[in-house]
């Protein structure tokens, strides 16, 4: 079962990613291009699974502790 995130909304808008993670938005671009952060696309719009912004983090968390 997916959860929604503490403001009522399931998916989330890049700058909110950018602010959760407090980082700019183009470095939530970058986590994009580089494959480390999922999106979900609906029309033009992209947005953001908070269970994928959580696994994004994880994953960063693990390349640094590998060099």
């Amino acid at each position: 079962m997916i959860e929604q995130n503490g403001n009522n909304s399931l998916l989330l808008k890049q700058s909110q990613v950018a602010q959760m993670m407090q980082i700019c938005e183009r470095q939530v671009y970058e986590l994009r291009r580089k494959g480390l952060l999922a999106t979900v696309k609906i029309g033009n719009k992209i947005r953001f699974l908070p269970y994928d912004v959580a696994a994004c983090v994880e994953k960063l968390r693990s390349h640094d502790k590998d060099g």
